[in-house]
């Protein structure tokens, strides 16, 4: 009578588990690190739109300071424009920007003295 081993069959099981192990844990991992991957550049494109919407508040008080009457709708950045919306309340004047690129809507808020020309707060806002 003649006995085979089983010692092939259970090295070739041996080997498809841990294949199938080391598989799926390098998938676990490439899948995190795609992840964190696109995050970071979401986080980037945010500080990017963050910076523009800035640039604009920057915009809005020089021209402030130059003549306390200015109300444009639109500033013009890059591939963008900031939306603005000025409202005067006596010897204040109240800014509201918005700028939207990529997706992603940032807002700035600033505040105003006229005379003497102040800047009293900027904060940024939730669209």
């Amino acid at each position: 009578m003649i006995v085979r081993s089983p010692r092939g069959v259970v090295l070739l099981y041996t080997v498809l588990i841990m294949g199938s192990v080391s598989l799926l844990a390098f998938a676990m991992v490439a899948r995190g690190s795609l992840g964190g991957f696109i995050d970071a550049n979401e986080e980037l494109s945010a500080l990017q739109v963050r910076s523009s919407a800035m640039g604009c508040a920057d915009e809005l008080i020089i021209q402030l300071k130059k003549s306390s009457d200015y109300a444009p709708a639109t500033i013009p950045v890059g591939t963008a424009d900031c939306n603005l919306t000025v409202t005067a309340n006596g010897n204040t004047r109240s800014g509201l920007i918005t700028l939207t690129q990529n997706s992603i809507t940032r807002g700035v808020r600033v505040d105003t003295t006229v005379a003497p020309f102040a800047v009293t707060q900027i904060t940024e806002t939730l669209q």
